[in-house]
């Protein structure tokens, strides 16, 4: 019977081949690709909100492997999205025509 260990380094060595990375960095890719899209949806959001959203505890630790990732710390890329203008009121109707659909995502 094998051990855990080298089960998990097996199944590690073909992950890596498979996709070229490691768990960790698939893992860290996925964080990152989150909080992009967090703070693309709301750039007002804290920084620390947003590491503790997609699994970081430490948001000094957060920023470093953010900016490793991104190339940019994620205040400048929250700062680097443009802001959307007030929405003014309008009607439900008025909101649908105006949308436009495609057939796919």
């Amino acid at each position: 019977m094998r051990s855990a260990i080298a089960v998990g380094s097996v199944r590690q060595a073909v992950l890596k081949k498979s996709i070229g990375m490691t768990y960790i960095d698939l893992l860290t890719d996925v964080r990152i690709y989150h909080a992009k899209r967090l703070l693309a949806e709301d750039p007002t959001q804290r920084i620390h909100q947003v590491a503790a959203m997609v699994g970081f505890d430490d948001q000094r630790y957060f920023s470093k492997v953010f900016r490793r990732a991104a190339g940019c710390t994620p205040q400048q890329y929250a700062a680097s999205i443009p802001r959307k203008p007030a929405n003014k009121k309008s009607s439900p109707k008025q909101d649908l025509s105006e949308e436009k659909f495609t057939g796919s995502r």
